[in-house]
């Protein structure tokens, strides 16, 4: 029973990740799963300006998949906090 009630309360605070976030800056979650970037290759390599947003835009994909993780992991310790403290009797 108590693993049910952990089994539980992890699959309903993973589901709202985005709502009880504590991490600042962008996201790559979105409805239909993980996107991939959606960053413009550029058509002249030797063209720097290009280069340059083009590298920038992968940069920010990049971290805004440490920020999704860190939410993640944000929710899951929350979720086995919450589910401590009402096995222990806090609640």
């Amino acid at each position: 029973m108590k693993y049910f009630i952990l089994l539980t309360l992890t699959l309903i605070l993973s589901t709202s990740i985005a709502l009880a976030s504590y991490v600042y800056g962008g996201t790559n979650f979105g409805y239909g799963g993980y996107p991939d970037p959606s960053c413009q290759k550029p058509y002249d390599r030797k063209n720097n300006y290009a280069r340059q947003s083009y590298v920038k835009c992968i940069n920010d994909y990049i971290e805004n998949g440490n920020n999704d993780v860190k939410r993640i992991n944000e929710a899951q310790q929350e979720a086995i906090s919450e589910a401590k403290r009402y096995l222990e009797g806090g609640y």
